[in-house]
């Protein structure tokens, strides 16, 4: 360990440095470091608390964090308070949503307490940013179709993983398949590698927790504005359904798997 500290050297053109202070990001330790590092902190304060003050210590039994992120569930403002003696003086906390307890962002996760219950979505800051993203692959190119169509598959099992409600589930994932099929997927493939993996993988009995079967979630992610690959017939519209846009069939009603909260904080 006192190595990979020590000796964290890197080049710039013709130029070697060797970083004095911090981890320099994007080394394979650096994560691993930097959450080792904020781990000894907290474990230090939690087992001084266990011995001084143990009801203090429970109140953060509900807290999380990966490296940086931090979440606290019904923690009463304690991280807020004790937050300079448990971390470094130099480590500086970021309360994001110290103006609403009720709702928070914690990694990919939207968290929304609802009627005593944390109810869960998909966060992706990158929607918020104002210039389009170039992501997930376009399939014009010299690329692997198999691998590529795979990327349907794996978002689509992490945005059930993610969300609790079926409509928030079927929101993304529509997302997800217009903008592929723009980026060349064909929409009959996409449904027909979903309904198959659906059936072999255990790993998809995560849907089961939105109440539908396969053939309904297919069908409510048919709302696309055009379908790659199939010629597009002219035919007369009425005139009253001229500017009329068709919208997916979707319940509202959902199975949800939360936790009991009352409050939720994140930095």
């Amino acid at each position: 360990m006192n190595y990979l500290i020590d000796y964290c050297d890197l080049t710039c053109g013709d130029n070697l440095f060797r970083q004095k202070i911090g981890i320099t990001m994007g080394t394979d330790c650096a994560q691993f470091l930097a959450n080792l590092f904020l781990y000894g902190y907290k474990h230090e304060w939690m087992m001084k608390m266990k011995e001084t003050n143990p009801e203090l210590a429970s109140q953060f039994s509900r807290t999380a964090r990966y490296i940086d992120d931090l979440l606290t569930i019904n923690n009463d403002g304690h991280m807020k308070k004790y937050m300079k003696d448990m971390y470094p003086a130099e480590l500086e906390l970021k309360h994001e949503n110290s103006k609403n307890d009720k709702s928070a962002s914690y990694l990919d996760l939207q968290l929304d307490v609802l009627d005593g219950e944390i109810v869960t979505s998909l966060y992706d800051k990158r929607d918020n940013f104002p210039f389009k993203i170039v992501n997930f692959p376009d399939i014009s190119g010299n690329i692997p179709q198999d691998g590529s169509y795979g990327v349907f598959i794996a978002q689509t099992l992490r945005y059930a993983k993610a969300c609790a409600k079926y409509t928030d589930f079927i929101t993304r994932t529509l997302m997800l398949k217009t903008q592929l099929i723009k980026q060349n997927f064909h929409a009959k493939v996409l449904d027909r590698k979903l309904h198959r993996w659906h059936k072999r993988s255990d790993k998809a009995a995560v849907m089961d927790k939105f109440g539908h079967d396969m053939k309904k979630i297919i069908s409510d992610l048919q709302s696309l504005p055009h379908t790659h690959g199939t010629k597009q017939k002219n035919k007369k519209q009425n005139p009253e359904n001229k500017n009329k846009k068709s919208t997916p069939r979707i319940k509202s009603k959902t199975n949800l798997s939360t936790s009991r909260a009352d409050r939720a904080s994140a930095g």
